[in-house]
């Protein structure tokens, strides 16, 4: 059995500075979206000092040693100056396009509260950047992106520290709101650790009742009660490797008794039989109160924390919302050929319908977070036909009623559950496909794939070849490959 670590040293936050970032949400160029330019930094300690710059076509430089250099924004669009406790923001040129928040505006001011949520601004027709304060940490090796997409200064902490958990045995408690991204963090810090050999066994804690809680958990042997067959419970079924106990905050408390025990003690009392040793590694996640004022027990918090992370939502990191939205448009196969993108949105129609989807999603609160991002993100991948080809505003073309539902799963299944080519061989437009398929009874996506469906199809076909799970789940080898990376041919 391991042995577990003390703890882990996380450098303290009172090193760290503040800075103003300018973060492009969008742009043209998509290889540009996350990029940022600290337009001012500071200590921990110190004041904002003040400023007097312009933002525009040839400044500021961003951290891939760039300008804008959009030639449809002007080379100075926006000034930025200290006004008292706040910043002002003006266009020079009435002429020039230039939208900061809500409204189409020639010059606001902005307190300092209002730099701390952010500001969205678009500057001409194309572009998209996001003003905030932030804090930034000294930098850190983190995960790759893709297990928690996002630039923000909080994504990258969120990654520095899943790259810590990943990296020793210690429990993890994960904690954040509904749909922040904890099952996805708690998979790339498995796919990281010692233990990525092993598939992550996953279990939502409040679908097991208290009185199956023992036999669900711990397994029970033949005969322990009428009709009873020997099966091993989820601690059996990921000894060697991760548990994640999901929504543990929900807990009843007689479970969280019998889970004390075990974590305590490494074993459990199978049901009808012997105790049996397991050696895991657990990993726990709740958007609930893992406090004892909420009947949560102390005691099974400590075993659970031995390293804590907790998501923000996305509202306080808007700037996220750019890398996640096309890692979304990616795993949905959206944006599978960048080249053909790339060419898109050299037309400024397209490249103005794009930045106006990008602006209003930052304008959202998003109290579903990251799943109701991905929910809006589909919506408006199937309004059009081709998502990122600009169309007037027109009512959605019908669907072709010749291609029947029977018709549909045929070709769906003929063509390896790939939409596009389902498309190309029904001889229909990509969004009338997703539509079809989204209403579908019998058909789906990747993008819908859980990780708790995936884990039960590693087991089900008995690896991970994506080809053997794509048939399996029924969905695209390719989208499943780019919603879940660990799936990718060689990585170990």
């Amino acid at each position: 059995m391991r042995t577990l670590p003390s703890l882990v040293t996380v450098e303290s936050p009172d090193r760290n500075r503040r800075a103003l970032r300018l973060t492009i949400v969008f742009h043209p160029d998509i290889s540009r979206i996350g990029q940022h330019s600290d337009l001012a930094e500071w200590s921990h300690t110190a004041s904002r000092p003040p400023l007097d710059l312009s933002i525009g076509r040839s400044a500021p430089i961003f951290s891939d040693g760039e300008a804008l250099a959009e030639p449809h924004v002007s080379r100075e669009a926006l000034q930025v100056r200290t006004r008292g406790d706040g910043l002002q923001l003006a266009v020079p040129d009435p002429a020039v396009k230039c939208r900061i928040g809500q409204h189409e505006v020639n010059q606001i001011r902005l307190a300092d509260a209002d730099l701390r949520a952010g500001i969205p601004i678009r500057l001409g027709h194309g572009v998209v950047v996001y003003l905030r304060e932030v804090e930034v940490a000294p930098s850190r090796r983190g995960l790759p992106s893709e297990y928690f997409p996002g630039c923000s200064p909080e994504a990258e902490r969120v990654r520095q520290l899943m790259a810590a958990a990943a990296a020793c045995e210690l429990p993890v408690l994960i904690l954040g709101e509904s749909g922040v991204g904890k099952e996805l963090i708690a998979s790339g810090i498995h796919e990281h650790s010692e233990r990525r050999e092993s598939r992550m066994v996953a279990v939502n804690m409040t679908a097991i009742s208290e009185s199956l809680a023992p036999a669900e958990l711990f397994g029970t042997a033949k005969g322990a009660f009428t009709g009873a067959l020997s099966r091993a419970g989820y601690f059996q079924q990921a000894d060697g490797s991760t548990l994640l106990l999901d929504e543990i905050g929900d807990t009843p408390t007689q479970i969280q008794v019998q889970l004390l025990r075990a974590l305590q003690e490494r074993e459990v009392q199978v049901v009808g039989g012997k105790t049996v040793a397991v050696d895991i590694r657990v990993i726990a996640a709740t958007d609930g109160s893992v406090e004892e004022s909420a009947g949560f027990r102390n005691a099974l918090r400590q075993r659970l924390a031995g390293l804590t992370i907790n998501v923000p939502p996305l509202r306080e990191r808007r700037e996220d919302i750019g890398p996640q939205v096309l890692r979304m448009l990616e795993v949905a196969g959206v944006i599978e050929d960048l080249d053909a993108l790339a060419g898109q949105l050299r037309q400024a129609e397209t490249a103005a319908w794009w930045a106006r989807v990008f602006f209003d999603f930052l304008l959202g609160d998003w109290p579903g977070n990251s799943r109701e991002l991905k929910n809006a993100v589909l919506q408006a991948m199937v309004v059009k036909d081709e998502p990122w080809q600009y169309q007037p505003d027109v009512a959605d073309a019908p669907v072709v009623a010749e291609v029947t539902d029977d018709d549909l799963l045929r070709v769906y299944e003929a063509n390896g559950f790939e939409p596009k080519a389902t498309a190309k061989a029904l001889g229909l437009s990509h969004g009338t496909v997703y539509r079809r398929l989204e209403k579908h009874p019998d058909c789906r996506i990747a993008a819908d794939v859980t990780l708790a469906e995936l884990n039960a199809a590693v087991a089900a076909v008995g690896g991970r070849d994506p080809e053997a799970l794509s048939r399996y789940l029924r969905v695209s080898e390719r989208g499943l490959m780019q919603k879940f990376p660990q799936l990718r041919r060689g990585q170990s």
